[in-house]
């Protein structure tokens, strides 16, 4: 093979990469769903109260614990809690 014959299947190749990317991007964007996990700044958080009640505070600062489910939440009053991830919510308005 020569150097002009290799050069061409690796744009080839190069090519089909962008492509596969471009078109796994185009269907994973469209719906909503993040590709890279970015957002790590909230500014409000609802906790589901054992009571049933939901409580709507401002965020400090928050933690999630890698070995389990569990989010801590500390507001801007200085109190914590701390809850099974499908009992806190935490989201920014704009």
């Amino acid at each position: 093979m020569t150097d002009n014959t290799i050069q061409g299947c690796m744009t080839v190749i190069a090519i089909l990469i962008i492509v596969a990317v471009g078109i796994f991007v185009m269907f994973n964007g469209g719906c909503n769903r993040q590709i890279v996990d970015i957002q790590y700044r909230f500014e409000k958080a609802m906790i589901k109260m054992p009571d049933g009640t939901c409580k709507t505070v401002s965020v400090k600062s928050w933690r999630d614990y890698k070995d389990g489910d569990q989010i801590q939440v500390t507001d801007k009053d200085g109190k914590t809690y701390l809850g099974h991830a499908c009992n806190i919510m935490l989201f920014s308005e704009k």
